[in-house]
């Protein structure tokens, strides 16, 4: 079939930061072919990179092909849904007539040239080890730099592993030229991801995280780093102390701990189990450090008491961002085969979770209220302080405006949910 560069290319992004890196690799690897790259509502073709860890995330990637299909334009599906059912979701949703998986999205500009349908799936290499440099960082004052690819945790309820493959670390050297091309592009904030963060390194040698960031913190300029993605178990007190030493590490970890009863975590394969997690809450608390996490209800092994400890511990040690997941059986994971939880049960467990998270937020919130805090312009009066990370965390409503990019103090006036509203104070 011939070449064709007429047409646009719009793309949703589904599921986490790691796959807004995937759809920025991929804008680029267009706009080197030539493509124009626009919104979806104005495309010609639009590209939908899935989400597959969980129920929900391939029940709304779903939807999503279904209503764009009944556009009338073209609709490609990439990314981990496809990699994990792409030939079953091709079969049962013919309106979509092309499936790209993760190996093969770095074809991606040749496959929309020639119109090619069909399923595309080929294990390998991920494309943001290879095609880095062909990046179209999204114009924000923010950006993702994802540190590796896969996960070598063996989490019996996760299907990363399935998706990603194991863990693929890049090298220190590309790591730090591409954080210099996003300072260079006019970036202040950079959010460090992984599948598990802690992780990077130990596959290939590097000398570990410290070294990383150790590294990153050196580069020139006014801007921020961010750690998220952390596990409790890589967690050390010498991570912590660069934190504090840091002049661009934030105050913040995300590190999802996803239950504290020992019984749960070990049902759940998690390493460390519940003295990684104790020890993990034991050395964030005095540091001053704000520490979003996730946890996960639910699962099998999860008693009545082994809720309520859970719940306890929230309330002993609250986090300054709390999110929670009822867990949904993953064909192919080791814990697919245990007998699961009345859905009810799951429910109910979620909610009380969810309003205990509310309280949380609103105590964290009034706590900062009259305090002053960096921040960084976002928008049109619309900033986030060092403690929110973009996207999940809120944003601080400024009542005098401040340039995009510019990092500033605010002083923070009041609070609704998990925003905050403050006036800018400019030196």
């Amino acid at each position: 079939m011939p070449e064709d560069r007429s047409i646009s290319v719009g793309f949703v992004t589904l599921g986490c930061p790691k796959n807004q890196v995937d759809t920025e690799i991929m804008e680029g690897l267009l706009e080197d072919c030539g493509f124009k790259v626009t919104s979806p509502d104005k495309a010609d073709v639009i590209v939908v990179n899935t989400c597959g860890f969980i129920q929900d995330a391939q029940e709304e990637s779903i939807e999503v092909f279904l209503s764009l299909s009944q556009t009338g334009r073209r609709v490609v599906a990439v990314g981990c849904l496809v990699e994990r059912f792409g030939e079953e979701l091709a079969r049962e949703i013919p309106e979509v007539k092309t499936w790209v998986g993760l190996g093969e999205e770095h074809r991606i500009g040749e496959i929309l040239l020639h119109h090619e349908e069909g399923v595309f799936l080929k294990k390998g290499a991920p494309l943001a080890l290879k095609c880095w440099e062909s990046r179209r960082l999204t114009p924000a004052p923010y950006a993702y730099l994802k540190l590796s690819e896969g996960c070598n945790n063996r989490c019996a309820y996760c299907s990363i592993p399935l998706i990603r493959g194991d863990l693929r670390s890049r090298s220190k050297q590309e790591v730090i030229e591409e954080a210099s091309l996003m300072l260079a592009a006019g970036v202040k904030e950079i959010n460090l991801i992984a599948q598990d963060t802690t992780s990077w390194g130990v596959d290939t040698g590097e000398e570990g995280l410290l070294s990383l960031i150790d590294e990153l913190d050196a580069l020139p300029g006014e801007f921020w780093i961010r750690l998220l993605y952390l596990h409790p178990a890589g967690l050390s007190g010498e991570l912590i102390e660069r934190i504090g030493q840091g002049k661009h590490l934030l105050p913040y970890l995300e590190m999802p701990i996803q239950h504290v009863d020992h019984s749960v975590l070990e049902a759940m394969g998690r390493r460390g189990g519940a003295e990684a997690v104790e020890r993990a809450v034991e050395l964030i608390e005095p540091a001053n450090i704000a520490l979003r996490t996730t946890v996960l209800v639910g699962f099998p092994a999860e008693t009545e008491e082994a809720f309520e400890r859970l719940c306890s511990f929230l309330k002993e040690h609250p986090p300054w961002r709390l999110t929670c997941f009822g867990y949904s059986p993953q064909e192919g994971t080791p814990a697919s085969h245990l007998e699961p939880l009345p859905e009810e049960v799951v429910r109910e467990r979620v909610e009380e979770i969810l309003s205990l998270a509310e309280e949380i937020h609103w105590q964290s919130n009034m706590g900062l209220v009259g305090e002053r805090m960096a921040c960084l312009a976002e928008g049109p009066k619309v900033g986030r302080v060092e403690i929110q990370a973009p996207e999940i965390d809120g944003v601080v409503h400024l009542e005098e405006d401040a340039p995009v990019g510019e990092i500033f103090e605010v002083e923070v006036r009041d609070t609704d949910g998990v925003d905050f509203y403050g006036l800018p104070v400019f030196k």
